[in-house]
């Protein structure tokens, strides 16, 4: 049998969450978290945008930043998406793309997404009669879903924010798994206001 590749994230994924850690000195993150020494070590030596991290410190780094500044509230997680992330991509990607188009820019997510910043984790994006859908796939799990889930919300908010595209409902099939089992899958249905 195969062995499964190695999973990483790129250190870009990895840099607002390390500077939220390196900001919050006042925090035991060892002893309150599961970030361990090592994973400590390479927060204060810095992380760097184009190295690949294994997925497992990236996981770790999520999950204690939604501990202990997040409090695991998905409204909390769900303005980090918007506030940090959204704006990241908007920043990275708004330039050379028309004032209204969402297409291309959802189309560059994806494609960012599928090697660039995950290396196997694939996502799909397509469009539907009442709006899009958007799939994020790996076989050995889609990592973080529970956090995954209501961040992508806070993205995709900051997307209809800028592009002042009218009000998207999002639903994810997967929600009311998403503490119960691991996921292989999530899939986001992004519906325009009206055709609910």
């Amino acid at each position: 049998m195969e062995k499964s590749k190695e999973r990483k994230a790129k250190g870009a994924l990895l840099i607002p969450l390390a500077m939220i850690v390196r900001a919050r000195k006042d925090l035991d993150w060892e002893k309150e978290t599961e970030l361990t020494a090592q994973d400590m070590d390479k927060i204060k030596k810095g992380i760097l945008a184009s190295i690949w991290y294994e997925l497992e410190f990236f996981e770790r780094l999520a999950r204690a930043v939604a501990k202990l500044i997040a409090k695991n509230d998905p409204k909390v997680l769900s303005e980090f998406g918007k506030g940090l992330m959204g704006n990241m991509l908007l920043n990275i990607y708004r330039a050379p793309m028309r004032y209204d188009d969402s297409f291309a820019f959802f189309t560059r997510v994806t494609k960012l997404i599928n090697g660039t910043l995950f290396n196997t984790v694939k996502a799909e994006f397509q469009p539907l009669e009442q709006g899009w859908v958007f799939t994020l796939s790996d076989p050995d799990g889609v990592p973080i879903p529970e956090l995954l889930v209501p961040t992508f919300r806070g993205i995709v908010s900051a997307i209809v924010e800028y592009y002042q595209l009218n009000k998207l409902w999002i639903e994810c099939e997967e929600e009311p798994l998403l503490h119960t089992k691991k996921l292989t899958k999530l899939t986001f249905r992004l519906i325009r206001e009206g055709k609910r």
